[in-house]
């Protein structure tokens, strides 16, 4: 008999609270009272919180529970958390650097594409992609642009905004640009934003396109299992991030840039399309219910196993 995850909701009746919507949607669970669970199903995190002492107290208020939380925290908030060990946090934003063996990469997949796959041909220059706010300098995403800008072997795809998109969220036309110009390119800038992460990155992922960004400590999905430096250009300065794009084309052949954006979809297909989230936060889901992870074991040997149940 298949193994079940019994869940309960914090608020069941919250059917727009983005990970009660997510788990009834995209897991297989029984729905079950507090006593019986395997977990709490948290929705205590308002989208976009980024108060580092409300995130706290909410927090805190889990270490009074003898049951295993799952919180989901969809936010710029990078701050460093202090999480009770049976709360497995799926954040957004943090530091790969600081990430605690219990907070776990939450993939920002709630504005993505799902469009038919179709590959980019290989032209004599690279076109790089960008549209979006670069006010302030934002994540480095500018100066990104210029440097881009001021290499005349790359064909530059730029539509620079000052707001969040262009201050209209809503605007069919701003997401319409925002989509073409993805899939126009064969890489898309996709620096982070306020937070230590990128919504660019997935949706560049998502239309089967190359993101290229500035490494700032972010943390990727599933690292133990998608060798993310096959599909994805990172690099310290923007001048060293030009030459990575540079020597990237001059290095492939046709049929190899077309290959990598294809693994690009298929990662994100593979791992990242809601349903195949779901199944993989499942599989996640039983193997922790059998971790003693209220052991009080150090942080460094619960990491140890931690990432090792990540990777079965």
């Amino acid at each position: 008999m298949a193994e079940q995850l019994k869940l309960h909701f914090e608020h069941s009746d919250e059917l727009d609270h983005y990970a009660t919507t997510f788990f009834k949607l995209e897991v297989a669970f029984v729905e079950s009272n507090l006593e019986d669970c395997d977990y709490l199903i948290s929705s205590s995190f308002p989208k976009g919180l980024n108060n580092k002492s409300e995130l706290q107290r909410i927090l805190n208020r889990y270490r009074l529970i003898n049951k295993k939380v799952v919180a989901f925290l969809i936010s710029d908030c990078d701050h460093d958390l202090d999480v009770p060990k049976n709360v497995l946090l799926f954040r957004t934003s943090m530091y790969k650097s600081r990430q605690k063996a219990n907070e776990i990469v939450l993939p920002y997949i709630w504005e993505c594409f799902d469009e038919p796959f179709f590959a980019l041909k290989k032209t004599e220059k690279p076109i790089v992609g960008f549209c979006g706010s670069i006010k302030g300098n934002l994540g480095k995403r500018l100066s990104c642009v210029r440097a881009f800008e001021a290499y005349s072997q790359i064909d530059s795809n730029f539509i620079l905004r000052n707001d969040f998109w262009g201050g209209k969220p809503h605007d069919v036309t701003f997401k319409d640009e925002f989509f073409k110009n993805i899939l126009q390119s064969h890489f898309t800038i996709g620096n982070r934003g306020v937070g230590n992460f990128s919504m660019r990155f997935y949706q560049t992922l998502s239309l089967g396109r190359i993101p290229v960004l500035l490494d700032s400590d972010m943390a990727f999905p599933f690292e133990n299992e998608i060798n993310w430096d096959e599909i994805v250009l990172t690099a310290d300065s923007e001048d060293a991030l030009v030459k990575r794009v540079l020597q990237f084309w001059q290095s492939k052949s046709e049929t190899e840039v077309e290959a990598v954006q294809q693994n690009c979809k298929q990662v994100f297909d593979t791992y990242l399309k809601p349903p195949a989230y779901g199944r993989r936060i499942f599989d996640l889901l039983v193997r922790f219910k059998h971790a003693d992870f209220l052991s009080n074991e150090s942080a460094p040997i619960r990491k140890k196993w931690w990432n090792k149940l990540w990777s079965v």
